[in-house]
């Protein structure tokens, strides 16, 4: 009985090992997905979701990809302006690297807020936009549920959670009312 015991224990163990050092080595090939390869992974998600028919489905593809892109260019567009903050954690700082990072000016501060007004300006009227479009063949509950997917932690989607309510159920760059990273 021994024996038979520790013989399923080896098997488990060199399958563990076999298993973990196949995603290792995809890794080290540069297997991971790409942003294409994410962006078209959500898009099937959500259809399945949706339970959307194949003329649905092929529909919301386009018009979802089309969506992100926008997203992605006022992304890209107000992000240019914004300042390069040190990310290194404050307990790792000394007390000289935090007094050498200079302090921004009130118009630096005011012109800041501006760009996310107008950030967050574009992106509404981008999402009011695609609205328009998804309303063409997915009902309103659909619409809610693909933002509500959309703007979910990673880790409530595969899970009994549900995602927050409240709040503009916009993009998955958010919207400005979304909670900040490390609330959930």
């Amino acid at each position: 009985m021994k024996r038979v015991l520790a013989i399923v224990m080896l098997v488990s163990l060199l399958a563990t090992v076999s298993v973990a050092q196949e995603r290792v080595d995809k890794v080290e090939k540069g297997q991971r997905p790409n942003k294409e390869q994410i962006s078209k992974m959500k898009i099937k998600r959500i259809v399945k979701e949706l339970a959307l028919d194949n003329k649905s489905a092929q529909k919301f593809t386009e018009v979802y990809t089309d969506y992100q892109q926008g997203i992605s260019l006022i992304n890209e567009k107000y992000s240019k302006g914004m300042p390069d903050f040190d990310m290194t954690p404050y307990k790792t700082r000394s007390r000289k690297e935090m007094k050498d990072q200079p302090m921004p000016t009130d118009d630096q501060v005011v012109q800041e807020i501006m760009e996310g007004f107008a950030r967050e300006r574009a992106l509404l009227d981008l999402k009011e936009k695609y609205y328009h479009k998804f309303s063409k063949f997915m009902t309103p509950q659909q619409i809610q549920k693909m933002y509500r997917m959309e703007n979910a932690p990673r880790r409530m989607q595969g899970g009994n959670m549900q995602p927050p309510q409240g709040g503009f159920p916009g993009g998955s760059m958010g919207g400005g009312m979304t909670p900040p990273p490390g609330m959930w």
